[in-house]
């Protein structure tokens, strides 16, 4: 009778649990901050002014060089809040001779980023919304105007080894004024080289 109470005790496994769940990593759960630092090129918008700019000798608009930084933490796993700074400047030769177009544009603004993507791969898309101040000029005399600077940045991030790309678009309408002639766009097209760190 003992013999078979010792069977018994040894063939009941007692009953079966499921495996518990995956632990998310903490990186996972809290993506915590990033900051970037960015210099490209870009396009210069069609606008009033520059056509205007244009029919005076200056046909070719030039690119734009921009250097930019932005930063960004994430309350949430996937949505982060931060701000941007950034600078661009072109210089355009005149078609027959004349002073050079010497352009610089300060910009400063919110941004909301969404990230996706893993340790390796991460994207990032963030609106953004700001002010630009900006100048032009033929003789080092022009004055700032400022604009209000709607765009958005979408990037590809590659975190271990701390870089990446984006493209960016933007628009800052400038009303004509004794600084230009006719309405002037501060905004285009950018293609960005990052450097990227987060924590």
């Amino acid at each position: 009778m003992l013999f078979g109470v010792m069977l018994m005790d040894l063939g009941d496994t007692g009953p079966a649990y499921p495996p518990p769940p995956a632990i998310a990593s903490r990186r996972e759960q809290d993506r915590g901050w990033f900051f970037r630092a960015s210099s490209g090129v870009g396009t210069v918008a069609r606008s009033s002014q520059r056509d205007l700019l244009e029919l005076n000798g200056y046909e070719d608009p030039g690119i734009r060089w921009h250097l930019l930084a932005d930063a960004a933490g994430f309350p949430w796993s996937r949505v982060g809040i931060g701000g941007f700074v950034g600078y661009s400047f072109r210089e355009v030769e005149p078609r027959s001779g004349g002073p050079p177009l010497e352009e610089e544009i300060y910009r400063l603004g919110a941004q909301v980023p969404l990230a996706f993507g893993t340790e390796t791969v991460r994207f990032l898309l963030a609106p953004r919304l700001g002010v630009a101040s900006g100048r032009q000029s033929l003789h080092g005399r022009g004055d700032f105007v400022l604009a209000p600077l709607f765009g958005a940045d979408a990037g590809v991030i590659f975190p271990k080894v701390h870089i990446g790309l984006a493209l960016a678009g933007y628009t800052a309408p400038v009303r004509a004024s004794g600084d230009l002639g006719e309405r002037e766009d501060f905004g285009g097209v950018e293609l960005l080289f990052s450097v990227y760190f987060d924590g």
